[in-house]
């Protein structure tokens, strides 16, 4: 009723973290403005411009990775970490023939390869990108800003040397030749303008079309929407680090030293518990907690926040690493292990929770330190 009455309503989707029906809640909230009138218009929402056939480059999807890292016998890594963030693959990644690593530090997964081959700074490389979500036809776009400092190649100009060497055909793609891919797919215009656009979008950093004259059909008319599962027990989520993102920070020393904004917690990562659930444990600020689930367990020191949910039980990415360098390896825990590989059923997207687990007192050790006088000094359940 309210958002019928309102002048001007929006269902806005999304989640704190990834759950294993997601997609079905993105779904939903797109019926609703659907049924709101709010798509296409000025203050509702908009659909991509581009269907993913109009794209003039491929899109990788994520659903069947991880059958294909299962049946690999040469594995290729660019930019992810497989070992820390999917437990599951360590297997897979011992089990193939050769693995090779562009990743520019020895991190969890790096320390499986065969060999390493150092990608460029990403300020060596120059840059093509094309958003997954836009409302008009747009990219981001520019070259290199520094020549390279060591002795390193980019990932693109590797796969084209091993190509050629076992004489099989791979066309390096060059930001150039991208920008006039993109010319000819949707900017539209006459050959001899190719240079012109090319030119203006290396050197406005990119390029926007034009919105589309009529509103695309929204892709969600109808759905069949599951319902939320209650858990009865404690549930786990893990999260984004503010510091370390999904974990790729947790080498770097300044990192580490930067207090977490709610636990102020330096050098390792806590768990959190609700005052309540920590009452029922007898557990306070600092004292190790181990976690259970049906996909693995961990231990960890705990932080008491006032503000977190009943009955849930949260932990920050970030630490836990197995190799990742001298301020990263075997420091704290790495949430992961207790949340396992789930996946969201529609994306194939990595989920973070919740799962059910079980949680005890696993000793005190004053493991958790923290920069703030005031979370030292509390009584315990309070800060």
């Amino acid at each position: 009723e309210e958002l019928v009455s309102a002048s001007a309503p929006l269902v806005v989707p999304g989640a704190s973290i990834v759950r294993e029906n997601s997609v079905d809640a993105v779904v939903a909230a797109s019926a609703l403005n659907l049924l709101l009138g709010r798509v296409g218009v000025t203050g509702g929402v908009h659909p991509p411009a581009l269907a993913d056939s109009e794209v003039p480059f491929p899109r990788l999807s994520s659903s069947d990775w991880e059958k294909s890292l299962a049946d690999a016998t040469l594995v290729l890594l660019d930019g992810v970490n497989p070992a820390y963030n999917c437990p599951s693959s360590r297997e897979a990644l011992n089990r193939a023939d050769t693995v090779i690593s562009f990743s520019p530090f020895l991190d969890d997964s790096a320390a499986y390869a065969d060999l390493i081959l150092p990608d460029h700074d990403p300020l060596e490389q120059a840059v093509l990108a094309v958003p997954q979500v836009s409302p008009v036809p747009s990219l981001a776009s520019s070259r290199a800003f520094v020549a390279p400092l060591h002795d390193s190649r980019s990932t693109e100009a590797v796969l084209a040397g091993l190509a050629e060497a076992v004489g099989r055909p791979f066309e390096q793609l060059t930001v150039e030749a991208g920008l006039e891919a993109v010319h000819a797919a949707v900017a539209g215009g006459a050959t001899t303008e190719r240079d012109d656009f090319v030119k203006a979008s290396l050197e406005a950093g990119g390029w926007h079309g034009e919105r589309p004259a009529a509103a695309p059909k929204p892709w969600a008319e109808d759905g069949e929407f599951a319902r939320l599962t209650g858990i009865d027990s404690l549930a786990f989520q893990a999260y984004p680090s503010v510091a370390f993102g999904d974990g790729s920070g947790a080498n770097r020393p300044w990192l580490q030293e930067l207090p977490d904004p709610t636990s102020s917690a330096m050098w390792g990562t806590p768990v959190e518990l609700d005052t309540r659930t920590a009452e029922s444990l007898g557990v306070a600020n600092g004292d190790m907690v181990r976690i259970e689930s049906a996909h693995g367990s961990l231990e960890a020191p705990a932080y008491v926040n006032p503000a977190a949910i009943p009955g849930v039980v949260s932990m920050a990415l970030g630490q836990g690493h197995e190799a990742y360098g001298r301020f990263a390896s075997g420091r704290g825990a790495n949430p992961m292990e207790v949340v396992g590989d789930l996946r969201e059923r529609a994306t194939g997207a990595a989920v973070l929770g919740p799962v059910p687990v079980t949680i005890g007192k696993a000793g005190r050790d004053g493991r958790l330190i923290q920069f703030s006088r005031q979370d030292r000094d509390a009584p315990p359940h309070r800060i």
